[in-house]
């Protein structure tokens, strides 16, 4: 968890499963980095209650590379950002989990 918080901008009510986001330098957000997952708060825009996030560097090791890596029909590999190469795939569920089938396919622009 990681907690960040703003006088004039913060998550609010419905905003949970939404990004954290650390603006890069080109306009065009092509270097801006997701660090966070909307997850709860007190209020909305309070500098006495921070925003709480799920914080994605944490989870990209375990959660987000088994989802994108282990279960894709299509993993990235060698695009440099996101690499699955060396991940192995998840062809069987873990222990106690329920089934269940995700497509994932991600597209690159050149």
């Amino acid at each position: 968890m990681l907690c960040a918080q703003d006088a004039n901008e913060d998550a609010c009510q419905g905003d949970s499963g939404g990004p954290l986001v650390v603006l890069g330098n080109n306009p065009d957000g092509s270097d801006d980095v997701q660090v966070g997952v909307v997850s709860w708060g007190f209020g909305c825009a309070d500098l006495d209650f921070p925003g709480v996030y799920s914080r994605v560097s944490h989870q990209k090791d375990s959660w987000i590379d088994d989802r994108v890596c282990g279960m894709s029909d299509f993993p990235p590999e060698g695009r440099g950002w996101y690499d699955c190469s060396g991940t192995p795939r998840l062809d069987e569920p873990a222990s106690g989990q329920p089934d269940e089938t995700v497509f994932v396919r991600i597209t690159f622009d050149k």
